[in-house]
């Protein structure tokens, strides 16, 4: 991210966005690993250990892609779950009501919103 929108701001971002940079982290034995890198060309072999190939696999493949259930849900769903996560983090003691205000939530908003997204195949969710 950049702060400030400086010459040499955007010289570092154009070079962290080269293949070069990015052969960097993911070899890197000081991190351990888990850095995935955006730009495709770099290779699986950089990734110095078989989970963070896999994940690279994943990221960079052509399979929609779904971080969370709130990805597939409908914006007025999407944004009660996010709340009531958060309220839940406050009070775990809440669940019940929160649930139950989801529930009315989904309820209200027609099969039509939801998104009818494969988010990977059988070998990405194992």
């Amino acid at each position: 991210m950049m702060f400030n929108d400086t010459p040499q701001a955007r010289e570092l971002i154009r070079f962290l966005a080269t293949r070069d940079a990015q052969l960097i982290w993911p070899s890197d034995p000081h991190r351990g690993g888990g850095a995935i890198m955006a730009n495709e060309t770099v290779d699986a072999a950089a990734y110095g250990d078989p989970i963070s190939r896999k994940i690279a696999g994943i990221v960079h493949s052509d399979r929609p892609m779904c971080f969370d259930a709130s990805d597939a849900m409908p914006p007025a769903m999407r944004n009660a779950f996010s709340r009531a996560v958060l309220e839940y983090l406050n009070d775990p003691g809440r669940l019940t009501g929160l649930l139950d205000k989801l529930d009315a939530i989904h309820a209200g908003i027609p099969q039509t919103a939801w998104l009818d997204l494969p988010c990977g195949d059988k070998e990405t969710q194992e």
